[in-house]
């Protein structure tokens, strides 16, 4: 009779939970209108992220996107955070770029924001120096 309660039990909680719960994509988009997709794993946890961005520089600006992947510096059910930087290779120019994004589950959505650096540089000299201090995201189950 106990296992049968235990069977009911668990039965109604996987019912009642709601379907945000077990999404594994979730998609949306950045105040500057690009997207966002997070990906959790099976068990709830984020595992990839990926948010699209346009820095403002000294002379113009510098569009791309940014993947970051596990193992992500913190990464939970309800929570993530992750740092890094990496180069990239615009047409005849070199670029470093530093990011710093984190985001929460916060009534069946993420929400998080996202910071950029990039140095621009030509035949080893910086040209330019861009930046998005605080972009803020959104993304729902998919």
């Amino acid at each position: 009779m106990r296992v049968l309660l235990v069977l009911v039990a668990t039965w109604a909680v996987v019912c009642v939970a709601p379907s945000w719960a077990l999404a594994d994509t979730w998609k949306g988009t950045t105040r500057q209108g690009r997207g966002v997709v997070v990906h959790t794993g099976s068990d709830g946890v984020v595992a990839r992220v990926r948010i699209g961005w346009r820095a403002h520089c000294g002379d113009g600006t510098y569009t791309s996107r940014t993947l970051f992947r596990a193992p992500l510096d913190e990464a939970t059910t309800s929570s993530f955070a992750d740092a890094g930087r990496y180069r990239g290779h615009p047409p005849g120019y070199q670029s470093k770029i530093w990011v710093r994004i984190g985001g929460r589950l916060v009534d069946g959505s993420w929400r998080g924001t996202f910071r950029v650096r990039v140095r621009v540089t030509h035949e080893g000299e910086r040209v330019d120096t861009c930046r998005l201090k605080k972009l803020r995201w959104r993304a729902r189950p998919a």
